[in-house]
């Protein structure tokens, strides 16, 4: 928690790193176990004396799970890997809260004529289309065509 209120003061993690003579990543780890490690999972790991690795798997899955974590860690003595394992599959199970949307793609559809060495790309500005839709569309490119060939 101390590593938290010097960060909170404004210290950066080289600089604490600097400081403490510990890797940034070891900082780094610390200051999310520090923010992220459930207070009813915190009471587990003070007789355990988990790795800060662990510590940070745990610390990244769901609050409402961590303590169950700690003690089913400390009770069939799990490996890093297996600890990472548990929580990689305990992350994915949650919703994403972080980082930006994923973007919808444009429906997009290419057809292959191979009798006649012919490809067609069909593309609207929304994410579907129905097969009404794409056959107006070559309908219309259709006429066009006819159109500037009687020009």
């Amino acid at each position: 928690m101390a590593l938290a209120d010097m960060e909170v003061g404004g210290a950066s993690v080289d600089a604490l790193a600097r400081l403490l003579c510990k890797s940034a990543s070891f900082i780094s780890k610390s200051l999310t176990v520090a923010r992220g490690l459930d207070p009813a999972a915190r009471q587990h790991v003070g007789a355990g004396g988990q790795s800060i690795d662990v510590l940070y798997e745990v610390a990244l899955t769901p609050a409402a799970g961590q303590a169950e974590l700690v003690e089913r860690i400390q009770a069939e003595h799990l490996t890093r890997s297996e600890v990472r394992r548990i929580a990689g599959a305990a992350r994915a199970a949650r919703p994403k809260t972080r980082g930006r949307p994923s973007a919808s793609r444009p429906y997009r559809e290419t057809i292959r004529i191979d009798e006649l060495g012919a490809t067609i790309t069909i593309a609207f500005a929304r994410t579907e289309a129905t097969a009404v839709e794409i056959l107006h569309a070559l309908r219309l490119a259709a006429e066009r065509v006819q159109s500037r060939q009687a020009s």
